[in-house]
């Protein structure tokens, strides 16, 4: 009886299959483990997209805004060159987690949710922790107030009246984690948004960088004055000036 030899059976042309031989995917993929969660997760969803909110603050965010405000500062300001550690910043502006400053917050952000007009708060709020947030302030009336402390006369009060013409911007803070995603642009420009064309002025400290380009970037210019914040903290003046004024002032180079 004759019989037929089995022909070998032939190889895949790698042309028709659109793979190199040897190709490192289709062992890949006959592999039982799943890829690693973060990630499929990191190509499925980026982290910070679509999970920061912008709030307005009431009452029961005093303490958890103060928390993150020195946590801030904590993460902020160490300097070896001008002497700031975290004892220095605890002893500085440790408060900021006080109880009394809780309630003065608690009394502030009520009277904003009352009325908006002289003062400006917006939380960074990712899941139920505060991230992130701005505070801006519209400046006092021309005329000082001597039970405020407002200088009255004489050229303490031909200073307040050029800076009474522009609004404050106190504080905006973003923890580090958070950073580098957009979040300080987003509240930057709930800020302006509330102010309109109102010119601003703010104070950062003379060796943080970064700071000084993310202000110089949305229209701050260094004025050249200079101050130290409670004695310890040297800090720079910034101003915006309205979109009809004359940009004046030193520029951070």
């Amino acid at each position: 009886m004759q019989t037929t030899a089995k022909k070998p059976a032939e190889s895949a042309d790698p042309r028709r299959t659109g793979q190199q031989p040897g190709h490192i995917w289709p062992r890949l993929l006959r592999r039982s483990r799943p890829l690693p969660a973060l990630w499929v997760e990191s190509r499925r969803c980026p982290p910070e997209r679509g999970h920061i909110t912008l709030d307005v603050p009431d009452a029961q965010d005093a303490a958890p805004l103060g928390v993150m405000h020195l946590q801030s500062w904590h993460q902020t300001y160490p300097s070896a060159e001008h002497g700031i550690d975290a004892a220095s910043i605890t002893e500085a502006v440790g408060f900021l987690a006080s109880a009394a400053a809780d309630d003065f917050r608690r009394r502030l952000l009520a009277a904003q949710r009352a009325d908006s007009t002289s003062t400006f708060y917006r939380l960074a709020r990712r899941g139920g922790d505060v991230v992130g947030f701005v505070h801006a302030s519209r400046p006092a009336p021309a005329l000082g107030d001597p039970a405020r402390g407002q200088p009255q006369a004489g050229e303490d009060a031909n200073q307040a009246a050029e800076e009474g013409h522009h609004a404050r911007l106190d504080a905006l803070y973003v923890l580090r984690e958070h950073q580098g995603a957009g979040l300080a642009d987003r509240l930057m420009s709930a800020a302006f948004a509330w102010l309109g064309d109102q010119p601003m002025r703010l104070e950062v400290a003379v060796y943080n960088a970064r700071a000084i380009r993310f202000y110089e970037r949305h229209g701050f210019i260094l004025t050249g004055e200079t101050d130290l914040f409670r004695g310890r903290v040297p800090c720079a003046v910034m101003r915006r000036p309205s979109s009809d004024a004359p940009l004046t002032g030193s520029r951070h180079g």
